[in-house]
């Protein structure tokens, strides 16, 4: 009867530090995906608007902003891009580039450590449009 009073104190404690180990486990785990996740969608979306850019430059290059805009409305970003072409002087080549470039702020990190912290990913991503040739164009 006496070791039944001592061992009775020990009871339900592997479960109490189930509990404790696995949220201390969890909590990162989801930071981190929910880290992942937008710095793949702010990936993404800028893959997608460098593409649509390029296409829209082709043709019709004072559009390239809007097409840029719709890109990065549709994955739900309002802030933090932006986008510039480059072609290198004197412009003779056939080809001239664009990029566009998006920064993240990463989640749930507060103000006071983002001094101190890089606490902002830049995304880029570039794609070559192609001069239209006015020389060859047949009549």
């Amino acid at each position: 009867m006496k070791h039944r009073a001592r061992l009775g104190g020990e009871e339900g404690s592997a479960a109490i530090e189930f509990v404790v180990v696995a949220v201390m486990m969890l909590v990162p785990l989801l930071y981190l995906i929910t880290a992942l996740s937008q710095i793949e969608t702010v990936n993404y979306a800028t893959q997608y608007a460098a593409r649509e850019a390029g296409r829209v430059a082709r043709f019709d290059p004072e559009r390239i902003d809007e097409a840029v805009n719709m890109v990065y409305s549709d994955f739900g970003i309002e802030r933090g891009y932006r986008w510039e072409r480059y072609c290198p002087e004197p412009c003779t080549a056939k080809t001239e580039q664009l990029t566009v470039t998006a920064r993240i702020k990463m989640p749930l990190i507060p103000d006071f450590l983002t001094s101190a912290l890089k606490t902002d990913i830049e995304v880029r991503s570039a794609t070559v449009i192609p001069k239209p040739d006015i020389t060859g164009v047949q009549q």
